[in-house]
C-alpha cells in the first residue's frame, strides 16, 4: 500500500472490517504484492460512540437508492393485532 503508515479506527466490524476482523489487510501477507509492508493499526478509538454510529447507520432506509434496490423494514404489528384466522 502506498503512502499508509497507519490505520486509527473505532471499532470493528464483524461483517466488513478489514483490519483485524473479516480481513486482515494490514499485515504484510493480506496481498500478493511485494510493495504491500503492511501498517500498523490503534482501533477502539471511541468505541461505543463508533458503534452507535454504525448502528444508527445501517438502521436506515436509503431514500435515494432506486425502488426496486431498496430493501424496506418490515411493518410492525400493532399491538393487540390479531393476524391469525379461524379454521373450521
Amino acid at each position: 500500500m502506498i503512502g499508509i503508515n497507519r490505520v486509527l479506527f473505532g471499532c470493528k466490524n464483524d461483517r466488513f472490517g478489514g483490519c483485524g476482523s473479516l480481513l486482515n489487510l494490514h499485515k504484510p501477507d493480506a496481498l500478493p504484492s511485494t510493495k504491500h509492508y503492511g501498517f500498523k493499526i490503534i482501533g477502539g478509538i471511541h468505541e461505543e460512540e463508533a458503534v452507535k454510529l454504525l448502528q444508527s447507520f445501517y438502521n436506515r432506509e436509503n431514500f435515494h437508492a432506486p425502488d426496486h434496490k431498496r430493501k424496506r423494514k418490515p411493518a410492525i404489528a400493532e399491538e393487540g393485532a390479531d393476524d391469525s384466522k379461524e379454521v373450521s
